[in-house]
């Protein structure tokens, strides 16, 4: 069931920028994000990611449902308004997509109905060395992955831990998702390819790859679009290449996701990928 983020199609670094103060790597259904200096919020904002978020040196103040709380380990549900008052410091942000099964166990294991969950420092301590030496640019995509998955790891518990082999039916479905130039196949045609009710290809592909296809296929799409913008396409031409309607549209979609700005990140931002055409 966590296919999805212990699986990889490949590795390739897709954007670099000497001295660039955060890095941001890209996956299949999830994204590590390190930074160095973390804006202080305006106001509450949300996105539909879950969202770890992990202190490297010192604690961070975080205002929640009126409240104002120090965190070192904050898991966040996804779709819930939170806004950091704190601006200095060295973080990192491990986002899960909000509708895959591991963002729905943690949010029952550690969140319920509080929206937010704090943890001490020392439950992240094994994955922490690491980090650092990421956000200390001593590090690679491959790098990035292990310690996502060990902090995953150390989160789930047992139910991290089970792995699953593909179905070579799902293994056709990705495959037919990559191969499709803007990444928007309907599902019921995808289903009919592998020979698959619709129903029945939602329920095998969550569980083995762990998000839903159409959410499989939007990551897809965004990776494709910030892999045809390194390439040199302009913003609206990469859009239009993954399958947007146009570059606002992207832009939309990708601070709906992160809670970051598609312009900034490219301005600031370190930036590695694991996708990878066929």
């Amino acid at each position: 069931m966590m296919q999805a983020f212990y699986g990889t199609s490949g590795f390739k670094e897709i954007h670099q920028r000497q001295r660039a103060c955060s890095s941001l790597y890209l996956f299949e259904g999830f994204a590590l994000f390190l930074g160095n200096r973390i804006e202080a919020d305006v106001k509450p904002h949300s996105h539909h990611l879950l969202k770890i978020f992990i202190s490297l040196d010192h604690s961070f103040e975080i205002e929640h449902r009126g409240e104002f709380r120090e965190v070192e380990i904050a898991i966040i549900a996804p779709d819930e308004a939170h806004r950091f008052a704190s601006d200095e410091g060295s973080y990192a942000v491990l986002y899960l997509d909000g509708e895959s099964e591991a963002a729905r166990y943690l949010c029952s294991k550690y969140i319920g109905s509080h929206g937010l969950c704090l943890l001490p420092e020392l439950y992240l301590m094994p994955a922490k060395a690491e980090l650092m030496e990421l956000e200390d640019g001593r590090g690679s995509i491959s790098k990035a992955e292990c310690v996502s998955k060990s902090i995953l790891g150390l989160l789930l518990g047992p139910y991290g831990q089970e792995t699953v082999e593909l179905d070579p039916r799902i293994k056709k479905v990705i495959a037919f998702l990559k191969e499709s130039p803007d990444k928007k196949v309907k599902i019921e045609v995808v289903a009919r390819h592998v020979g698959l009710s619709e129903s029945r290809l939602i329920h095998l592909f969550t569980h083995q790859v762990g998000v839903p296809p159409r959410r499989y296929a939007l990551w897809l799409r965004l990776l494709d679009a910030i892999d045809e913008i390194v390439d040199g396409a302009s913003f609206t031409d990469a859009a239009y290449a993954a399958g947007f309607s146009d570059s606002a549209h992207l832009s939309r979609t990708f601070r709906k996701m992160f809670g970051l700005s598609l312009v900034e990140v490219f301005k600031s931002t370190s930036v590695a990928s694991s996708f990878k055409r066929l």
